[in-house]
């Protein structure tokens, strides 16, 4: 958002500033002066300077929108978000019917990041300013995200009515069609967005997921080459001097480098046979990678690949490429490398604290572990994750011994949940994730249970790619890679999906797993008696 520097007295310049309707303010000499201060810092684009002016100013006049508006300009230029938010704040509790206000609230939270916060002062914006598209459009992507997915399509409605041109509006509609279910309707409303902006990588790159979730690998693999653009803005992209690989052979060394989440490279890493041959005799590989996944992956890949933490410098190297653009540099289609299952396995000798309590396979009990929530950071979370309450039922069937494999995010109810079960003599689970230090660990764990049961995280990944028996159990509207309908996994062949039929409802997913789970357990009982 451009902002001219003003060049006049205090009410043009604010109007310059942050636009018209701001009420003007009699100030004091101190606060006056303070304010000229700041005006002039901020016409020299000196945005530190110009908030400290302004800070000033604002002690003096509390009472003056204006003055508010301008610190809350310049420390959103300063990169004081905090500051920005409670001085827009009051600027907009001093003049609630100055749009222009609402306006700058609203763009300098969600610029923030601050999506709580964007949404209140969108939908005040909305309602202030009912012809506003863009405003309308931003407040349906914010409902979208709040997981609010029928009132997103009324305000994206409303903003295409008034803007039907908007290539944004159209792209956060293909989404918000996309989590209903809808694929139809988001594939025409993604490539309506494409169409206004043949450019719009975020459009490009959603549309190219709708494509391999529904299993078109070909155009699905040339439509995820769209993804820089929203790796950029996530920081997750390497802009290295050197050229991107281009999937030709090579007489140098190679460096692939990661993106995205610790499951996508456990899932990518198996195509590293496929570049090797790609790169010929003479080529060599470097693999980055992040440090959890570093001693894993350094014992299973083959000797004439150097892996090493993607947050140290690589060595030298002739050309670069991500792991994750590998099946379409290679032009690998549907050939989705089952074949090397299973190409990751435990390293070295169980931890003996891991060892005590998961001691070699029991003869008298399924051993199964679970994961229940993912990294809360992923766009996704409140759809694919769910919580220990949710899923003990299976901890009820008889002849399971339950294992949490679960780290960070949920782990800390496993003691209240564990005493209250116990309260009730029911099953408990015993917990694994504080003996779990690094994914070799998480391997031996895996290694010595009978069954997997988790969520979509990378713990799945893991299990698949050691081909362990892993049950997932997986959203309505589910991540790419688990595609439609199927209850198999084109990925991992020892894998077994259990879908949710109702968006949200994990209920039934829940008792469907639990009836496969007690007809598995009985031969180990009958074992046993």
């Amino acid at each position: 958002m451009h902002h001219p520097a003003p060049s006049r007295g205090p009410t043009t310049a604010i109007e310059l500033l942050v636009g018209p309707g701001v009420p003007e303010s009699v100030l004091s000499p101190a606060a006056a002066r303070a304010f000229r201060a700041g005006l002039r810092a901020f016409s020299r684009n000196d945005a530190r300077t110009a908030t400290h002016h302004f800070r000033e100013a604002h002690r003096q006049a509390p009472r003056a929108p204006e003055v508010a508006a301008a610190l809350g300009l310049a420390a959103t230029r300063a990169g004081d978000t905090a500051l920005a938010l409670d001085a827009l704040r009051a600027a907009t509790e001093l003049a609630p019917t100055a749009v222009t206000l609402w306006r700058l609230r609203a763009d300098t939270a969600l610029l923030a990041g601050a999506n709580s916060e964007a949404f209140t002062a969108f939908r005040e914006l909305a309602q202030r300013a009912p012809t506003d598209a863009e405003a309308l459009g931003n407040l349906g992507a914010l409902y979208r995200e709040a997981g609010e997915p029928m009132l997103a399509l009324q305000a994206l409605n409303r903003a295409l009515t008034l803007d039907p041109t908007s290539a944004r509006t159209l792209s956060n509609t293909a989404l918000t069609f996309h989590d209903l279910g809808e694929f139809t309707m988001a594939r025409h409303a993604a490539e309506a967005a494409i169409a206004r902006d043949p450019h719009h990588g975020n459009t490009r790159w959603n549309l190219a997921l709708m494509d391999l979730l529904h299993g078109d690998f070909a155009r699905g693999w040339a439509g995820h080459e769209h993804r820089d653009p929203v790796r950029t803005l996530a920081q997750t992209t390497r802009n290295y001097p050197q050229p991107r690989w281009t999937g030709q052979p090579l007489d140098g060394t190679l460096l692939l480098w990661p993106e995205q989440g610790l499951g996508d490279q456990l899932q990518f890493v198996r195509f590293v046979p496929e570049v090797l041959d790609a790169l010929g005799p003479t080529g060599r590989l470097v693999l980055a990678t992040p440090t959890p996944l570093v001693a894993l992956l350094r014992a299973a890949l083959p000797d004439e690949v150097t892996v090493v933490p993607s947050t140290d410098p690589p060595p030298a190297f002739d050309a670069h490429a991500p792991l994750m653009s590998v099946p379409f540099l290679l032009g690998l289609g549907g050939a989705v490398g089952a074949h090397h299952i299973p190409y990751l396995a435990p390293v070295g000798d169980v931890p003996a604290t891991l060892d005590a309590v998961l001691p070699p396979e029991s003869d008298t009990a399924l051993r199964v572990g679970f994961v229940w929530a993912g990294q809360p950071k992923h766009l996704n979370d409140r759809n694919r994750s769910t919580t220990l309450e949710t899923i003990a039922p299976l901890l009820d069937v008889p002849g399971v011994e339950a294992f949490a494999l679960q780290k960070g995010t949920g782990e800390d109810r496993i003691a209240p949940f564990n005493a209250q079960r116990a309260a009730e003599g029911r099953p408990t689970i015993t917990p694994l994730g504080h003996l779990l230090n690094d994914f070799t660990d998480t391997a031996h764990a895996i290694a010595r249970l009978d069954l997997v049961i988790t969520v979509d995280t990378s713990t799945a990944h893991l299990a698949g790619a050691m081909g362990r028996a892993v049950w997932l159990l997986i959203p309505y509207v589910p991540d790419w890679r688990w595609q439609l309908g199927r209850v198999d996994s084109p990925w991992y062949p020892s894998a077994r999906l259990f879908r949710q039929d109702t968006r949200g409802d994990w209920g039934p997913v829940i008792a469907r797993t639990q009836a496969l789970l007690a007809a598995r357990t009985t031969p180990v009982q009958q074992a046993a008696a």
